[in-house]
């Protein structure tokens, strides 16, 4: 999996997040009740800051580039 810009998806699920650490899904569950992984739980449903995980990681997302806009072209 490819490391998100936080600009473009804000947050992460927790299957996304252990496909991202490499992790097992109740072991990622776990880190992030535990809060070893910063995350939100809302409802039943728990969401990772995209910003914050990298940040954890120590991955300068910051000084990439902007995420570029998508151009659709119009055919008549």
């Amino acid at each position: 999996m490819r490391v998100p810009d936080p600009r473009r998806k804000p947050t992460l699920s927790i299957r996304e997040t252990a496909a991202l650490l490499n992790m097992g899904l109740n072991n990622t569950y776990e880190a992030a009740r535990n809060g070893e992984i910063p995350a939100v739980r809302i409802g039943a449903r728990w969401l990772v800051p995209t910003a914050k995980l990298l940040d954890m990681l120590g991955i300068d997302w910051s000084k990439q580039s902007p995420p570029r806009k998508r151009v659709r072209t119009v055919r008549s």
